[in-house]
This record gives structure tokens, sequence and C-alpha cells, in this order.
């Protein structure tokens, strides 16, 4: 059986975690878990997304992530790693990628209109109270 691998459409559920050196300067250590559907940004793919292409469940990546850098990194996922990022000093973040699973049309369309709408791309079963 072949492993899934982030492509469109797939729902993406990540765990992200500030570096620990950052954790000690204030951030906290805890994990960010969110989902998302990889490919729908209003402006293309985000550059988080670019970065996981073609990752497979239980693969991971390390951004450094300037703080002026964080909405042009991660566009509509802003929100979901603003806890983690610094409005002072540059953070390294790991994501870990939890779960890849693909998703239907419909899917697709509510998690589109609902960026719209000012959502965050979960199409709405991501538990993030973005509806």
């Amino acid at each position: 059986m072949k492993t899934l691998e982030i492509d469109f459409p797939s729902r993406v559920t990540i765990a992200m975690t500030i570096d620990q050196g950052d954790a000690l300067q204030g951030g906290s250590g805890r994990p960010v878990h969110f989902d998302f559907i990889w490919g729908i940004g209003l402006n293309g793919l985000t550059d988080f997304e670019l970065a996981l292409s073609r990752k497979a469940a239980g693969d991971s990546l390390t951004l450094a992530v300037r703080p002026e850098t964080v909405h042009g990194v991660f566009e509509h996922l802003a929100s979901h790693v603003a806890s983690l990022c610094r409005p002072d000093q540059d953070v390294r973040l790991t994501a870990w990628i939890e779960k890849i699973e693909p998703v239907g049309n419909r899917d697709v369309v509510r998690a589109i209109a609902g960026l719209k709408e000012g959502s965050c791309g979960c199409g709405g079963d991501g538990g993030c109270g973005c509806h």
C-alpha cells in the first residue's frame, strides 16, 4: 500500500511547536494542533503549504519565521500559529504532519467559500471555532 502524501485535495492535520530555546524566552512549549485543506488559499499555495508538498504523515519540517513574515508564510493559516510567534523576534517552528486524508469536492468548495468569509480553510470540520 502506497503511503499517502500531501497533494490536492488533502486534509492535513498538523502539530506545531516553537523551538525549545524560543519557548524558554517566553513562548509556549505546548504544540498547537490544527487541520486545513491543502492548496485552497485564495492567493495560491502558501510558503508553508509549498514546504509541506509531497510529505507524508509522520514527516516534519522546521521553519525560521520573522515577525514581519508570519502572514506571508502562512496567509489564511496564520491565526493557527499566531500564539507561537513573537512580535519582537524570529522564532523556529517545527510542524509535524499527524494525519493526511483525501477530501471530497464538497469539502473543498465549503472551505474555499469559508476563506472568502474570513475562516481559516478547515472546511468546517476542523474544530477550530471559525464557523
